[in-house]
């Protein structure tokens, strides 16, 4: 795969995370859309698959999607939650964008690791004598 498609699938992910983000902190429901089950199978998909196809480090530079969102609502002084007292750069919200980054460097840590197998399978395979 070309840079420039993993750049281009890097910057949908932060697009779509930043929405996500959007929509789960929105009032006055976040939970209509959220978080029904085809919502939520689409991100995770997406989530789950955008990083073992662009297998790179800085495919967690899409974090900056929803922190971007989560910044912009804090310096206009909006709220979230229920409550309306939460600002939007909690420690929730902090806590969910290190785990996701994790998530996201294992599974490019496991794209890393499936292209190096793969590598030393096809080189095996062309030392080996013909039958």
């Amino acid at each position: 795969m070309q840079t420039r498609a993993r750049v281009i699938l890097t910057v949908a992910l932060g697009i779509a995370l930043g929405v996500w983000f959007w929509l789960d902190r929105h009032e006055p429901n976040p939970w209509a859309l959220v978080h029904s089950t085809p919502f939520q199978a689409f991100f995770l998909a997406i989530i789950f698959f955008v990083p073992l196809v662009v297998g790179r480090w800085w495919v967690v530079s899409a974090l900056a999607g929803p922190l971007a969102f989560l910044a912009f609502w804090q310096a206009t002084g909006h709220h979230v939650y229920a409550d309306g007292v939460a600002p939007p750069l909690n420690a929730e919200s902090i806590g969910s964008l290190i785990w996701l980054a994790l998530w996201l460097w294992l599974l490019v840590a496991v794209r890393v690791a499936w292209d190096k197998l793969r590598r030393r399978w096809h080189g095996r395979a062309q030392r080996s004598p013909g039958l």
